[in-house]
């Protein structure tokens, strides 16, 4: 029954599937702030972390897409 091929989901994929867009855009949030590229803001707001904002010249790590990207206006917090 197996054919032997895996499908390696990311964690946001994996979010999206079982909660939908809200759940995997709080992924793609926690892994950014695990990152240091982002902290907690005002209530409902993100701002970048002086950690990013010192790394601002070098090359970003490889990532996924940006959930933006993926999921167009559901970049807002109530």
């Amino acid at each position: 029954m197996s054919t032997g091929t895996s499908i390696r989901l990311r964690p946001y994929e994996v979010a999206l599937l079982r909660g939908g867009p809200r759940a995997a855009l709080t992924v793609a949030v926690v892994a950014l702030h695990l990152r240091g590229a982002v902290e907690a803001g005002r209530p409902g707001r993100l701002r970048t972390s002086e950690a990013s904002s010192e790394a601002a010249g070098q090359a970003p790590p490889p990532q996924a897409a940006p959930a933006s990207a993926a999921f167009p206006g559901s970049c807002v917090f109530p």
